[in-house]
């Protein structure tokens, strides 16, 4: 069977032709209405931006107390503490020394930091021991 006997005529020509209708113009809004209502709308936000109040403002007097608490202190580098310059409770400035820091290491052979520069002062008494002799060489070839 073929589609032309199975359908009807009127049935086929509303399939082929159901897109085509009649157009329907709406008439549009005005322009002068368009830019009337835009002007208002922009002129109304702009006052609210500008003259509105967004939060709740309350003026009071008096003071403010912080709660005391204890502060820590980090220290730039690990060690001892060798000195105290201020006493518990007192009232300290920025800048001030707190504590002095002994940061030198305890070892089985001593403290480190001494062990350290006496160990230098004696490569310095050394090369200067090395030093004067190899002057006194000198002069005693330039003689020769």
């Amino acid at each position: 069977m073929k589609d032309n006997e199975l359908f009807r005529k009127e049935a086929l020509y509303h399939q082929r032709h159901h897109w085509l209708g009649k157009a329907l113009l709406l008439k549009g809004i005005p322009l002068w209405v368009v830019v009337t209502c835009t002007l208002l709308f922009i002129t109304i936000a702009f006052v609210a931006l500008i003259k509105g109040d967004y939060t709740r403002r309350v003026n009071v007097r008096g003071e403010i107390f912080s709660q005391q608490q204890t502060v820590t202190i980090l220290a730039p580098q690990q060690g001892m503490i060798a000195k105290h310059y201020v006493e518990i409770g007192q009232t300290v400035k920025k800048g001030v020394p707190i504590y002095a820091l002994d940061i030198s290491r305890d070892t089985q052979s001593g403290n480190l930091s001494e062990n350290s520069k006496l160990s230098i002062h004696q490569q310095i008494s050394l090369t200067k021991d090395i030093i004067k002799k190899l002057n006194e060489n000198k002069k005693i070839i330039s003689k020769n």
